[in-house]
């Protein structure tokens, strides 16, 4: 069926509100806010949403539960169940909630103070009370927290009959206020208000600059200003909205007669609901609801007019309110601009609020844009089904506007929820003051009932709402188009046929059906009778922002009744005899064949039954008619065949009899059903060849022996070419179907053409292996490489005796042996080497690569090896148990380590120590270099008369200036000598020895003048001789 849409006007379509929105939590207490727009929505940067509603499951007047309700998502969409119990201990409500850090802080009031609680965490649901909660007294509170701060402002009315308004300050998230219940100035009758109403204020903070807004829906809309945090003295005032009634209470003795002349006057006000935005610049924006009253009577109470409505705006700059013309006609059934059409007119359960009220905004930061959410009725949504009658109240819908411009023209009004048709009244917006990625975060409360008196029944009787939360981005507060579809059931009526019609539009208020007979109606769901035809049938649905249209073929035919006859065997001809007009035909032979002629002609290949059916069509349906047709004509064949070839080998059928099938068997496994088949056999040998031709009336086979011989097993050729990547060629013959190489390097391939890579010089032997279904054949050929080039050995050295060895070798070798002479060994390319004695070693490195091995050798010398010392001292007895020791120790010592046998030691080379009693002593040297360390100890013993333990010889001459001699009293062999100053200091002097040892020289012309002493050592004889140096 044929479907035609047309869209004349729109954007969007919305298909309703609950397929967008989400039930975050329930009240039965449905009063939200007093006037100014409340903070009960926050959206974190991690995603989470956190909610917050004055909550109660009470079904009395009493609501004695009453509290702060709180539900929170990790993602705007995943929600905690619901809340039922509120987060204070005692009845409280009316509360504002601000983030402050990590956490969130919220406000509300038990009828005498305000409580300030905070979470653990961002949407947290644990709640305890800061060290400041309780010490604002008060109630309505309304709050700000600066982004990024812990400051909180706090406005609230000083009583549940406010005399003034207390502004509070706190610099450290509500643990303690620096600034306490601060009056207000400006707010007194001496400033035009006759009475200060509860959660007539809003404040905001944008750095230093406070603001409180406050007005009451008879009185002046003022701004206070502090331009240095809300500090006392720092207050100013700018009335943004003039009333032209000053101290106006709607007392007894009060009119609205303001120009006392006599006349009654209805003035504008604002209704006390208003909504304060800062932006991201410091300009603030503000949003009024307004109404009109008349107090034409001297006892107390007015009149109000909420049905003429609109928001009045300011912002920062401009001086004065601007209207806003916000209010819409969406149910425009008469074509008509007359938005008060259809509207109840009993207003007593919504509290003096204007129809057009209850602003709240949004700023996003991203596009500057501003968007502003209102509520208001729409027409014929009444309670009682008659908006004319007494008690009638209409339901309000949320509506959107917004502005690119820093709010100086604003988009034309949509309705956002769309569901005061259903019944739902949707209220008290509360919307998170940033867009954040595009997307609008909306709180608000929807109701069965109109109104927001908490016990007005039965308008709004004491029952459970909703809290529902949506996001929307800018494409639902554009204008859109009705979704216009509808459904149909067309039923035969004799002649005719009746429809029913269902629609199934959305978002539209009025509709205009065509039926495409010239017929049309403006039901919701008609119905309607047609004569048998075909019509294209259009509905078209309207609403405020335009029109849209779909169209649908409806076909009213009635089908056709199938019917045939036919004649011939086993050609049959076939008549179509169907009545009602068919326009198309569909044959089904039962023989696998069809036709979609009208009257077609069908042979049958074999006898038997045949059930035919036929399925007659035209626009109103379609039949089906089936009869048996009888086939009888046919003989059996007798089969016969004959043959040519090997091993291809060509069948050719020969059967008598008009064979309809055929079944060849090979004898090799394979089978056909061709007439004539070409078969090629792999293998020599005989095989049993069948066929079976078959006929409708019987089957026959004939077998026939065909021999084939034609296959030899293969002759194993090939080439190759290549060095040292070598490609061979398969050439061999008799068409092997297997082939083995064998590269004769240990590789081998079944490929027919391999690709081989030798990695060293060498002759090869390579054989091909050949094979087919009658045998193999082998071929071997010697293959020589030599592409790869002999490495040159060469190598360097440094280092002693710790050795860096350097390869320096050509042709890119592959290993390395290091052979050190030492007994050490090596494998890597640049090893490091320590000898441990010195010595000339021949090094010799072997360098290898897939071109073979080579080697060269070096001498290298080491003579930095440092030899461990060998300890020895001696020692000459002194004067008052003292000892001279000496060292004699050899290979170079740097440190020494003397231990005395009395707990005393020394570093020195040469030190004198003196005993501090006779006895025996074991005297130990430590000697030490970079090499190691030797130990050599002595026994000494000291009685403590002796004077020394050495034979004394005569130097002479003695005083000398130049060269002393000492005269020998026998030859000796491994003399040691040392000359000793009078400190015991060692003195370096190279002794000259004469004659065989007889005698020894020593020259001290470089000696200064004194008393020395001269130590000789020669074997296990001590000498000792003096003199002195002039």
């Amino acid at each position: 069926m044929k479907k035609i849409f047309t869209l004349i006007i729109g954007i969007c379509s919305i298909a309703g509100l609950q397929a967008q929105s989400t039930v975050v939590g329930t009240t039965t207490y449905d009063l939200q806010t007093n006037g100014g727009n409340k903070s009960r929505l926050l959206v974190h940067d991690d995603g989470t949403v956190s909610a917050m509603w004055t909550g109660s499951t009470s079904g009395t007047i009493s609501f004695t539960d009453r509290g702060m309700f709180f539900n929170s998502s990790p993602d705007g969409t995943t929600w905690g169940a619901f809340p039922t119990t509120r987060i204070e201990p005692t009845r409280t409500g009316f509360g504002d909630m601000v983030k402050v850090g990590d956490h969130e802080v919220m406000f509300s009031h038990d009828g005498t103070n305000i409580y300030v609680f905070k979470n653990d965490e961002l949407g947290g649901t644990s709640w305890t009370p800061t060290a400041g909660s309780l010490q604002i007294t008060g109630l309505w509170p309304n709050a700000y927290c600066p982004e990024g701060t812990d400051d909180i402002y706090v406005v609230n009315a000083n009583s549940s009959t406010p005399t003034g308004v207390y502004f509070s300050k706190s610099t450290d998230g509500g643990e303690s206020w620096d600034i306490l219940e601060y009056t207000l100035p400006y707010l007194t009758t001496d400033e035009g208000f006759g009475a200060i109403g509860g959660e007539a204020y809003q404040i905001a903070v944008y750095g230093s600059d406070v603001y409180v807004l406050y007005g009451a829906n008879y009185a002046d809309l003022v701004l206070l200003h502090s331009d240095a945090g809300g500090a006392d003295g720092t207050w100013t005032s700018e009335i943004i909205w003039d009333s032209p009634l000053e101290n106006y209470t709607a007392a007894a003795g009060q009119t609205t007669d303001y120009d006392e002349d006599g006349d009654y006057d209805t003035i504008l006000t604002t209704d006390g609901n208003y909504d304060m935005l800062m932006t991201d610049d410091g300009t603030l924006h503000v949003f009024a609801g307004t109404m009109y009253i008349l107090d034409n009577n001297i006892a107390a109470g007015y009149s109000y007019f909420p049905t003429v409505g609109g928001i009045l705006y300011w912002k920062t700059g401009v001086t004065g309110m601007y209207y806003l013309d916000v209010v819409i006609d969406w149910k425009n059934d008469d074509g008509l601009d007359d938005p008060y059409a259809g509207i109840g007119q009993s207003f007593a359960s919504y509290g003096g609020e204007s129809f057009t009220t209850l602003p709240s905004s949004a700023y996003d930061p991203a596009s500057g844009r501003i968007y502003l959410t209102y509520t208001m009725p729409v027409e014929y949504t009444d309670q009682l089904g008659d908006p004319t009658a007494a008690a009638a109240e209409s339901k309000n819908d949320l509506f959107g506007i917004y502005s690119d411009d820093n709010g100086d023209s604003w988009t034309f009004p949509v309705n956002l929820t769309y569901t005061a048709f259903a019944g739902q009244e949707n209220y008290f917006p509360m919307v998170y003051d940033r867009v954040v990625d595009g997307k609008i975060h909306v709180l608000w409360q929807q109701d069965d009932n109109p109104g927001t008196a908490v016990d007005a029944a039965p308008a709004d009787a004491i029952h459970t709402n909703n809290l529902r939360y949506a996001v929307w981005d800018e494409t639902r507060f554009q204008p859109y188009a009705p979704n216009v579809a509808f459904s149909y059931t067309l039923t035969p009526a004799g002649p005719s046929f009746d429809a029913v019609f269902t629609n199934l539009s959305a978002d539209a208020e009025t509709y205009f059906w065509d039926f495409g007979d010239g017929f049309t109606s403006t039901l919701t769901n008609p119905t309607h009778t047609y004569a048998e035809g075909v019509y294209d049938v259009c509905l078209t649905g309207f609403n405020v922002y335009g029109e849209a249209t779909v169209c649908e073929t409806i076909i009213a035919v009635f089908p056709p009744t199938a019917l045939f006859d036919y004649s011939g065997d086993p050609t049959v001809d076939f008549t179509d005899l169907s009545t009602n007009e068919p326009t198309s035909w569909a044959w089904d032979f039962d023989d696998g064949g069809t036709s979609a002629l009208q009257n077609p002609t069908h042979t049958f290949a074999l006898n038997g039954i045949y059930n035919v059916c036929l399925t007659a069509s035209n626009v109103g349906g379609a039949s089906t008619y089936c009869e048996n047709v009888v086939i009888s004509t046919y003989a059996a064949p007798l089969a016969n065949f004959s043959f040519a070839g090997d091993p291809t080998v060509t069948f050719t059928d020969l059967t008598i009899g008009d064979p309809t099938s055929w079944d060849w068997t090979f004898d090799d496994g394979d089978v056909s059903t061709e007439q004539n088949p070409v078969h090629t056999y792999a293998t020599n040998g005989t095989y049993n060849v069948c066929l079976t031709a078959t006929n409708a009336l019987g089957t026959s086979t004939s077998c026939q022996d065909v021999t084939i011989g034609s296959y030899l097993p293969p002759v194993a050729l090939f080439t190759f070419s290549g060095d040292p990547l070598v490609t061979f060629t398969d050439l061999s013959t008799e068409s092997p179907s297997l082939w083995s190489w064998d590269f004769g390097d240990g590789e081998f391939s079944t490929e027919q053409n391999p690709v081989h890579n030798y990695t060293e010089n060498g002759t090869y032997t390579v054989c091909l292996t050949a094979t087919n279904d009658i045998g193999s054949g082998s071929s071997c050929q010697t293959v020589v490489i030599d592409f790869y080039p002999l490495p040159e050995a060469i190598f360097t050295f440094t280092g002693d005796p710790t050795v860096s060895f350097t390869d320096l070798s050509t042709n890119s070798p592959d290993s390395w042996f290091w052979n050190f002479d030492d007994g050490g060994f090596s494998s890597e390319q640049n090893p490091v080497h320590t000898f441990t004695t010195n010595d000339t070693y021949n090094v010799c490195l072997e360098v290898t690569n897939a071109g073979g091995v080579d080697v060269v050798c070096q001498d290298v010398v080491i003579g930095n090896v440092v030899t461990i010392p060998v300890a020895d001292f001696d020692y000459f007895f002194g004067v008052d148990l003292s000892v001279s020791f000496f060292d004699n120790s050899t290979n170079s010592p740097a440190s020494w380590a003397w231990t005395f046998g009395d707990g005393e030691t020394s570093d020195l080379q040469d030190p004198v120590h003196v005993y501090a009693a006779p006895g025996s002593y074991n005297v130990c040297l430590t000697a030490g270099n970079a090499g190691g360390s030797d130990e050599y100890c002595q026994q000494i013993t000291l009685t403590g008369i002796e004077t020394n333990n050495a034979v004394s010889l005569t130097a002479y001459p003695n005083p000398a200036s130049a060269t002393i001699t000492i005269e020998m009293p026998q030859i000796q062999s491994d003399v040691t000598v040392q000359v000793i100053n009078a400190i015991g200091q060692k003195i370096a002097i190279e002794p000259i020895m004469n004659g065989n040892n007889s005698s020894i020289s020593l020259n001290i012309e470089s000696l200064p003048a004194g008393a020395y002493t001269v130590a000789i050592n020669a074997k296990s004889i001590k000498y000792i001789a003096t003199f002195i140096k002039e």
